[in-house]
């Protein structure tokens, strides 16, 4: 994530808690109870854990909230043997 951008999230369950390991990073709102807005802070990285009901993990991710940069290249997938 970059600190210019906000992300949507869609649960596939109802989302009861949500743990921020670092909440310098990322904020977190929940729009509706399977709809998360995920607001990246500053850079660095941290923990998102999402439970639902009974304390079940619905979700559990690392998030890095990189520095916008002007020369910025990102590769989400690549192929090693692509032909």
């Amino acid at each position: 994530l970059t600190p210019d951008k906000s992300e949507l999230v869609r649960l596939d369950e109802n989302a009861v808690t949500v743990l921020i390991g670092n909440p310098l990073h990322l904020s977190v709102l929940l729009d509706s109870p399977k709809l998360m807005v995920l607001v990246p802070r500053t850079p660095g990285s941290t923990t998102l854990t999402v439970l639902g009901a009974r304390g079940k993990v619905i979700m559990q991710r690392h998030v890095i909230v990189a520095s916008p940069k002007q020369k910025y290249v990102r590769v989400r997938r690549s192929c090693i043997n692509a032909d």
